[in-house]
């Protein structure tokens, strides 16, 4: 099995990024960022979710209208809300984890483009970047939901190069996944049918 980091420099800067990582994401979360005001909503649905009685105030939430958000967020955030204490922080935490998946697979993506030293660049740019911190430590269900995207955007790019069913099939898993998170991502599910029928009806022309 190849492993992902080989020499000492790549160990090196993958150390250096998870701990840019823990510098710029973890401190504060109660305080900082400061309050926003979905937040409150997102802690009520993902509570009431998990207890089954998914409710915004005085709203029965179905998923539909008038907050258009579909259930997968409210089951991972819910049940960690359950285990840890309906607290504030645990959401943030979530996110916050989350971002540090997302700068994983950017690096993946980054070096499946071009190389290792791209991937660890892609990955940096995004830990730095400040709108990406402020997004991923607000309990809300887009940055768990354009991880999943990042994730079915990797393995297209692998089945673009590779031509391996196996990528296409994980592609549409994420992006499904990413669909049960946020409706916002709905477009991503023509980009995979459209990127899997280009790739195939070149390989049946050649």
């Amino acid at each position: 099995m190849k492993l992902p980091f080989e020499t000492k420099w790549e160990r090196n800067a993958a150390i250096v990024l998870v701990a840019l990582w823990a510098l710029l994401f973890l401190p504060n979360l109660r305080t900082n960022p400061n309050w926003y005001g979905d937040e409150g909503e997102w802690m009520e649905k993902c509570w009431t979710f998990i207890h089954g009685t998914p409710r915004i105030g005085p709203i029965v939430n179905d998923f539909i209208f008038p907050y258009a958000y579909p259930p997968l967020y409210m089951v991972v955030n819910g049940a960690l809300l359950r285990v840890f204490g309906n607290d504030i922080v645990v959401g943030r935490a979530l996110g916050a984890v989350t971002a540090l998946a997302a700068g994983a697979l950017l690096f993946w993506i980054g070096t499946r483009l071009r190389d290792k030293q791209f991937g660890f660049l892609c990955a940096a740019a995004f830990l730095v970047y400040s709108e990406a911190n402020v997004n991923f430590r607000w309990v809300r269900s887009h940055p768990m939901s354009g991880t999943w995207a990042l994730a079915s955007v990797g393995f297209l790019v692998c089945y673009v190069q590779e031509k391996h069913l196996r990528d296409a099939a994980w592609a549409g898993v994420f992006c499904s996944l990413a669909t049960a998170t946020n409706y916002f991502t709905y477009p991503l599910v023509g980009a995979v049918v459209a990127t899997v029928a280009v790739v195939n009806w070149r390989e049946w022309k050649s």
